[in-house]
């Protein structure tokens, strides 16, 4: 069962790379979008953001009874909270949780200043951290799904 679901998660995984690189190939060649950061990095960070969401999806689909509909609605509403918290709905409440919750785990928040420290600031080390934070986040998920998906019993077997 374990070789299982890692032969659709690194199937996931893969399908995911090759979207996020159309994704940012089309911004890049198509739409002639300007990155002033490097676009090596800018690929990388498209792709660990992707796995990010494939890890998080795999963690949550691994919760128990739950039915479809409740696995899907958990899953846009955690996204839509973290888009709503990092700044990408209201333009205040950004700093407003910064000032407040001094650790930011927001996984959307993460995602914007990966691309906010290549593109404007150009601070290399801090952009390591985001990245390395969002790395780690992904193995978490990762491990909690395979976790959640071992404790299930099947009466067939």
């Amino acid at each position: 069962k374990l070789v299982s679901q890692l032969a659709c998660l690194v199937g996931s995984y893969i399908l995911q790379t090759v979207c996020m690189s159309i994704a940012v190939t089309y911004l890049v060649f198509v739409l002639k979008v300007q990155f002033v950061g490097n676009i090596g990095l800018i690929y990388l960070s498209a792709i660990l953001s992707g796995l990010f969401g494939v890890s998080l999806g795999f963690s949550i689909g691994s919760f128990g009874t739950l039915q479809q509909g409740a696995k899907v609605g958990i899953a846009m509403t955690f996204s839509m909270l973290s888009c709503f918290c990092s700044g990408l709905m209201a333009s205040g409440i950004r700093p407003y949780l910064a000032e407040h919750v001094p650790l930011s785990i927001n996984p959307a928040s993460l995602i914007c200043d990966l691309f906010y420290c290549l593109n404007m600031d150009g601070n290399y080390q801090r952009y390591l951290v985001k990245l390395g934070t969002i790395l780690g986040m992904s193995v978490l998920c990762t491990m909690i799904g395979f976790l959640l998906t071992r404790r299930r019993k099947y009466a067939s077997l």
